[in-house]
């Protein structure tokens, strides 16, 4: 009983404890597209990493002008400052460096490199 009692004790520390690590750590955000362009790919990267992530977070979409993606990452990316790339219809493309996802919840992108996020 007393073997039981503990392991039921372990257990609930693990999961709320994930759940409140995933909370504090909570890097999901709203991208908005305000280039003026339409946006056929979105990159993201750790601002500490020298590569852009292989995965394009609209997948099959694109992003239009004036129209939002929420991006949604897992609870084990601990990186907190990130960079977005996004690329254009045109085939062009514009990079915005340094946001920290531990306190953003929403940017908006602007083609003149510029973002404003809160």
């Amino acid at each position: 009983m007393k073997h039981t009692v503990k392991l039921l004790v372990a257990l609930a520390v693990l999961i709320f404890g994930t759940a409140a690590f995933a909370a504090v750590y909570d890097q999901d955000f709203t991208l908005m597209n305000n280039t003026g362009d339409t946006i056929v790919s979105i990159y993201l990267s750790p601002t500490r990493a020298n590569k852009w992530r292989a995965e394009d977070e609209l997948g099959n979409y694109v992003l239009k002008p004036g129209y939002e993606v929420d991006i949604n990452f897992s609870p084990w990316d601990e990186a907190r400052y990130w960079d977005i790339r996004a690329e254009f219809d045109d085939g062009t493309y514009a990079e915005w460096y340094n946001f920290d996802l531990f306190r953003i919840s929403r940017i908006t992108l602007n083609r003149n490199g510029k973002a404003v996020y809160e």
